[in-house]
């Protein structure tokens, strides 16, 4: 849909050449997956707002607080999206109730949306329009919601690839104000049945939970980066590969207390 635009400004041809080159990877770094993220969110927008009115943002999926954060409609409104704008038939507007309004406009306001968004949030030069910047996660413990403590018990936020469509799917704040932290998987494994000392699994933060401990923390980039650690399934594996062992014995019955 972006290849079928001109450029009518040097920054719209720079945007639309950036999208052209994007190779579909959504990575943290990507510049033309973000523009095209970003279009195709507020194509949504300029398809469907003329039509619901009030209604547009719940219909995109916006939820009515931070306990609901979504509801059942987002994401599910795109094959309705990519479905009318390979069609491009102007009546469809007409019979929604919204004649003057056609796909030629439509589009052009949404990528004047885009660009005005993207400057916004992450400045004027091209080079920096990175989906990462705009896709953060963050682990916050209750405890650390409040400052100073966030620095001790709160960890990033984190730049991530990704999105609520693609594998290893991320759907982040970008654009809910009711969903400060969005959701990604906390954990993966992958079992291998034929052979279970092959298989590996990861999660978020780590194996401890205090935030003193070397382990608080140390999964969370390889987690975010796709990496696994090997699973200790077979008993003689988790014998050789444990890094510590921690044993609890009743307390004596006359109360006296043992040397630890």
């Amino acid at each position: 849909m972006l290849a079928t635009l001109r450029g009518e400004t040097p920054l719209e041809e720079a945007l639309l050449r950036e999208a052209a080159q994007w190779d579909g990877y959504l990575t943290a770094d990507t510049v033309g997956g973000c523009i095209c993220l970003v279009f195709q969110h507020h194509l949504a927008r300029s398809v469907f707002g003329p039509i619901l009115g009030d209604l547009t943002e719940t219909y995109l999926g916006l939820g009515s607080s931070r306990v609901l954060p979504r509801n059942g409609f987002y994401s599910r409104t795109l094959p309705l999206l990519y479905d009318l704008a390979r069609a491009r038939d102007d009546e469809w507007f007409a019979r929604m109730g919204a004649p003057n309004h056609t796909w030629d406009d439509t589009l052009r306001e949404a990528l004047s949306a885009t660009i005005a968004f993207l400057r916004e949030r992450l400045g004027n030069e091209i080079s920096g329009w990175r989906w990462g910047r705009l896709n953060k996660l963050a682990f916050n413990h209750p405890i650390g919601m409040f400052a100073p403590l966030s620095r001790l018990f709160s960890r990033g936020p984190f730049e991530m690839g990704g999105d609520d469509n693609t594998v290893a799917a991320a759907a982040l704040p970008l654009y809910s104000p009711h969903d400060p932290n969005g959701w990604a998987a906390s954990y993966r494994q992958i079992v291998d049945l034929g052979d279970l000392g092959r298989s590996i699994s990861i999660h978020t933060t780590g194996q401890s939970g205090h935030p003193a401990g070397e382990h608080y923390d140390d999964m969370i980039l390889p987690w975010r980066d796709g990496r696994y650690h090997p699973m200790s399934l077979p008993e003689g594996d988790i014998r050789r590969e444990m890094g510590g062992r921690l044993l609890l014995e009743p307390a004596p019955e006359d109360g006296s207390r043992q040397p630890s």
